[in-house]
């Protein structure tokens, strides 16, 4: 796994424990909302069905 698929696979992680809400999931992370936003934007959310299939086969 990729330092980038890692950094990924944790945002995903903090959003579904906080159930989207960037501003929890940013303070757990340890990063500002709006480097979260960011990030979110330039990795993508991994909502996808196409960016679940990437980071899946990075795993692999």
């Amino acid at each position: 796994m990729t330092l980038e698929a890692a950094e990924k696979k944790l945002i995903e992680l903090a959003l579904a424990k906080h159930n989207g809400i960037q501003t929890r999931a940013a303070k757990e992370l340890g990063i500002s909302e709006r480097a979260l936003r960011y990030k979110i934007k330039i990795k993508g959310s991994g909502n996808s069905k196409k960016e679940k299939n990437e980071l899946n086969e990075e795993e692999t």
